[in-house]
């Protein structure tokens, strides 16, 4: 989507880490390879941010500058997705959010 525009692109890998457990950035991120693989197959230059917090919306407040182009992959279905209610949060927040179905 963003060869020929000169765009910087990051992937966004956010990890959910529950509670109790500590914001430790050692464990590691699952998909981790299949990410790397996509980003050096890419024609763009691709950059791969791996954010651990306790939910994807604070960490998308601390990752993401005001007025941001997010683009989220979405299953759809009958029912609202987590991702399709945090396109509503980021796009409230400021941000130009689009979806698409995947």
């Amino acid at each position: 989507m963003a060869r020929g525009l000169q765009a910087r692109v990051t992937v966004l890998a956010v990890q959910v880490v529950p509670f109790p457990e500590p914001l430790n950035p050692t464990r590691g991120c699952p998909g981790l390879d299949e990410l790397v693989t996509m980003a050096e197959s890419a024609d763009t230059p691709i950059t791969i941010n791996i954010v651990y917090a306790r939910d994807w919306e604070t960490a998308c407040e601390q990752v993401l500058d005001r007025g941001s182009l997010v683009v989220i992959a979405v299953r759809p279905g009958w029912r609202r997705t987590r991702e399709e209610r945090l396109a509503g949060f980021l796009a409230h927040a400021g941000h130009k959010v689009t979806t698409i179905p995947c």
